[in-house]
């Protein structure tokens, strides 16, 4: 700092010494009041003396600031299904270990990754006859629920029997916390299974036998008799089409 005369006096016995003393203090944060003490001394050849002291408040925006936005420890996923309700499909007669097929996947997001964690499915509805079995695969951060027909049974499914399942699904998350402590934590979902047809049925008649008399004067291309069979089976698959086992006489048809 330095300090002059605007306009020099007259006479040389007058001089200026200046010194200056300056102190600081700022928080870590720069949110503390900074001070800054000033003190000017000017003697003239001992004549006098003089002193003045000032007080400086730094404004906060002179200081550097840590403005980085604070953290906030996410909670973890909710333990529960993707959806409440599912639908799957899976073909009738299947063998054993046939899994179904979903339109999305199914299953739960696992908690942060937990190796402590462990997730089981099961089926505890809509299976009196035990025909499906409940399965978990763990994909990185999400265990998918798959779902299988069981092996070493005698019956098969059977969409003429029963088309649809509602199997209900529960969820039960396992985390080890000690020694002998474990916290369970349990979600249900449910699964509509239903079963796609295939043509493993054959057209029956109702009757199963026919008989007409036909005068031996009947025009040509008249119908002499009507036969009717269904099969229970759906679409194409349950599409019937006639023709003769044995053709008895070129005489007839069938139209």
């Amino acid at each position: 700092m330095e300090f002059r005369w605007p306009h020099p006096p007259p006479r040389s016995s007058f001089w200026l010494l200046t010194t200056l003393s300056l102190l600081l203090g700022v928080s870590q944060a720069g949110e503390n009041t900074t001070e800054s003490s000033s003190t000017i001394i000017s003697t003239t050849s001992s004549f006098f003396s003089a002193t003045a002291s000032t007080l400086l408040t730094p404004t906060p925006s002179s200081f550097p600031r840590n403005d980085a936005p604070a953290t906030t420890a996410q909670p973890p996923p909710e333990f529960k299904f993707t959806r409440a309700l599912y639908n799957v499909t899976i073909p009738e007669n299947s063998v054993g270990k046939t899994y179904v097929t979903p339109e999305e996947r199914m299953g739960i997001m696992t908690l942060d990754n937990d190796p402590n964690f462990d997730i089981r499915f099961k089926i505890i509805g809509g299976d009196r006859d035990k025909f499906f079995k409940a399965e978990e695969r763990l994909v990185g951060d999400f265990c998918f629920l798959l779902i299988r027909t069981r092996t070493g049974n005698v019956a098969f499914l059977n969409r003429e029997r029963k088309d649809k399942y509602v199997l209900e699904v529960r969820a039960t998350g396992t985390r080890r916390e000690g020694k002998n402590k474990m916290s369970l934590m349990e979600a249900d979902a449910k699964v509509v299974v239903k079963l796609l047809d295939t043509n493993d049925l054959k057209p029956l008649f109702y009757p199963t036998e026919y008989e007409a008399t036909v005068p031996e004067d009947t025009p040509l291309h008249r119908s002499i008799l009507q036969v009717s069979a269904e099969d229970a089976d759906l679409g194409r698959n349950g599409e019937i089409y006639y023709s003769f086992l044995e053709v008895p006489d070129s005489l007839l048809c069938i139209l």
